[in-house]
């Protein structure tokens, strides 16, 4: 997405990844600084970002979703463009269409991001102050040391995880007391939801899971 700044969908993007679906942004260079995009918002949430590598402007503006549909067009995803400008949006379920977006997706994701760009947007993102994707949400409870039982967390703090919403976190807190706790870290992967790259994401983020 060249300019993302609608809340309203970036907290739908939210209310998605709790549901377990893998979400991956890929924004131009200026999303790290512009004063309403949603890029810092992510990033503090948990989503996977990263951004473009082009020295001038990335202007794609697509999603593809279940490698079945396609939506485009000249519409950001913007305030402005769903309250005041004249824009159109396409959905399409072509299958070769859909199947050459997401190779453009994938190429861009692999190829051309910039990791220098993406601390950039790490270092703003610590900084900002970002609404919370409802205003009725609770602050998340501390961890300290990024250390965390799964066989004593609260939904709460297990909801801190990378990956991890509130719907993951009662699987989580559900699988535990149905099979009598975790007896390994490691079978916490086989909670709905939960998976090798989530897995992977924690031990690169400097987790420690334990069981007692």
């Amino acid at each position: 997405m060249y300019t993302f700044t609608d809340i309203e969908i970036a907290q739908a993007i939210l209310e998605a990844r709790d549901k377990g679906v893998d979400i991956k942004i890929y924004l131009d260079r200026s999303q790290v600084k512009a004063k309403y995009s949603r890029s810092r918002y992510f990033v503090n949430n948990g989503i996977e970002v990263r951004v473009s590598s082009n020295s001038y402007i990335m202007h794609n503006k697509f999603a593809i979703i279940d490698d079945k549909i396609v939506i485009t067009g000249s519409y950001n995803w913007t305030a402005s463009a769903g309250e005041r400008n004249d824009e159109n949006l396409l959905v399409i379920d072509d299958d070769y269409i859909v199947e050459r977006y997401q190779d453009q997706f994938n190429n861009l994701w692999d190829n051309k991001y910039s990791p220098e760009r993406y601390q950039d947007l790490i270092s703003e993102a610590s900084i900002s102050s970002l609404p919370a994707p409802k205003a009725t949400e609770e602050a998340p409870i501390p961890i300290d040391n990024k250390i965390i039982n799964i066989n004593t967390a609260s939904l709460e703090e297990l909801d801190q995880l990378w990956g991890v919403g509130k719907i993951i976190a009662q699987n989580i807190i559900d699988y535990r007391e149905a099979c009598g706790g975790f007896k390994t870290p490691e079978e916490i992967k086989l909670v709905d939801g939960i998976d090798d790259k989530k897995w992977g994401k924690w031990k690169l983020k400097g987790w420690v899971i334990k069981v007692n």
